[in-house]
């Protein structure tokens, strides 16, 4: 059977669920499917928070004159 290497995503969140899969294969059939519920749990919780932009905070809109 051929080794599967995920692909960096470039998110290192998705990118250590998807590492959590390697292996699976080996596991048995109920585990297997355990170890996959889990991940795709963990994959629909990632895509549900607010994306991460690397970097410093970005300012907010700018404010109006005379308020503070």
């Amino acid at each position: 059977m051929t080794e599967w290497t995920p692909q960096p995503t470039g998110d290192p969140a998705a990118d250590a669920i998807l590492e959590s899969l390697q292996g699976a294969d080996e596991l048995s059939p109920e585990r297997e499917i355990e170890v996959y519920r889990t991940a795709l749990e963990a994959l629909a919780r990632l895509l549900d928070e607010p994306p991460q932009q690397p970097g410093p905070p970005q300012p907010g809109p700018p404010q109006q004159p005379g308020s503070s």
